[in-house]
């Protein structure tokens, strides 16, 4: 009898242990997290890490913040349009716009988030910008730079891509030459069309193209797929196509914001020889 209760004992122990563990691996709703992440934001790494915040409706880590973080140089942390709009980019050294809606993503930070990333960058911070966070800086008026026709539902396609010898300064020599990439649906860059903004300098072109849903032909191949420029004392780098999708390229992010953190001032010591 005696064996018995004990066995039921240890069975229920570890039903509620299981129980408990299954909660707290659970996604915590935006709302609730926001307090959270405000207060771990605020604290600065004991491993001396940039910070990089990434905008993220679910608020989940996914495959950019594990490439990222596999680096070893970058702690990441998801934030919502809410978050940016309550200020939490302070306590962040990046902010990071991957895939979506551009629009939709100004829409979720409303006028005073945007205009609260805009002084973060500009404050001397970094931008990378991912496919709908390449649209993000023409739309809100930070790159300078346009769409070449305003159809851009261009389709999804694997795509060549040859880096310009400034892309050769950030992403390594070893990508010399014409690399596959997957592309969605980014923008079809039309660069420096204000002479009174920052100039923009192409990492990148196209060199084959799709043009579904009846988006105009000829006009992707030898247009810009990555740029970067500088907005006040900081930096962007933003991509239109996505190199976090190949187990080649998406080392791409880390290194776009190693150079930046290195022209900004911002490498680690530990880091800066790497």
């Amino acid at each position: 009898m005696r064996s018995r209760i004990f066995s039921f004992a240890i069975f229920s122990f570890i039903i509620f242990t299981a129980a408990a563990c299954l909660r707290a691996s659970e996604p915590v709703a935006p709302s609730e997290s926001s307090a959270a992440i405000q207060e771990a934001a605020a604290e600065t790494p004991a491993s001396g890490k940039l910070k990089v915040a990434i905008y993220s409706l679910s608020m989940q880590k996914k495959r950019i913040a594990r490439i990222l973080e596999e680096d070893g140089a970058f702690e990441c942390t998801p934030v919502s349009g809410e978050d940016i709009k309550n200020g939490i980019l302070e306590g962040f050294d990046f902010v990071l716009l991957p895939g979506g809606s551009g629009r939709g993503q100004a829409r979720s930070m409303q006028p005073e988030g945007v205009a609260n990333l805009k002084k973060f960058v500009h404050d001397g911070n970094g931008y990378l910008g991912i496919c709908a966070g390449a649209y993000f800086p023409m739309q809100q008026g930070f790159l300078n730079g346009n769409t070449k026709s305003p159809k851009w539902i261009r389709g999804e396609e694997q795509l060549d891509l040859e880096l310009t010898e400034e892309g050769l300064e950030v992403f390594g020599e070893e990508f010399r030459g014409i690399q596959k990439v997957r592309y969605a649906n980014g923008p079809v860059f039309d660069i420096n069309i204000d002479p009174n903004m920052p100039q923009v300098e192409v990492l990148a072109w196209f060199r084959s193209e799709t043009a579904k849903n009846g988006t105009p032909a000829g006009i992707q191949v030898n247009s810009p797929a990555m740029v970067r420029t500088t907005y006040g004392n900081g930096m962007l780098i933003t991509f239109s196509p996505h190199p976090e999708s190949s187990d080649t390229l998406c080392v791409f992010l880390p290194k776009a914001l190693r150079y930046m953190a290195k022209q900004l001032g911002k490498m680690p010591d530990n880091e800066e020889k790497k």
